[in-house]
């Protein structure tokens, strides 16, 4: 589990660009699944394990930064493993938004 949780903050990592208004929370869930997602098949690829993880975001807060070309977020959210497991987290997070929609730069 301990693992699973520190591939899902890992995730948090992955940089990409854009711009828009502000993150939903839903936006903020996506992004966040998408990044764990692709650190799990990253890892899968080097023979390593991952369990799949989801996440609940329960609070968010975004201020604009950069002149409006991203924002940076403070959140609060669960993670789940599917084993019934679960983690609180709060953590700041930069979102930006791309052609592809929304994504975590830090």
């Amino acid at each position: 589990m301990k693992t699973k949780m520190m591939l899902a903050t890992a995730g948090i990592g992955l940089l990409l660009t854009g711009c828009s208004g502000g993150p939903s929370t839903g936006d903020v869930e996506q992004a966040l699944q998408a990044a764990t997602d692709q650190m799990a098949q990253e890892m899968a690829q080097m023979g390593m394990p991952a369990e799949d993880v989801s996440f609940d975001v329960h609070s968010r807060n975004c201020a604009e930064v950069d002149g409006g070309r991203a924002y940076d977020c403070t959140i609060e959210a669960t993670l789940s493993d599917g084993r019934g497991n679960t983690e609180e987290i709060a953590d700041e997070i930069r979102m930006v938004e791309g052609s592809n929609g929304w994504r975590v730069t830090r």
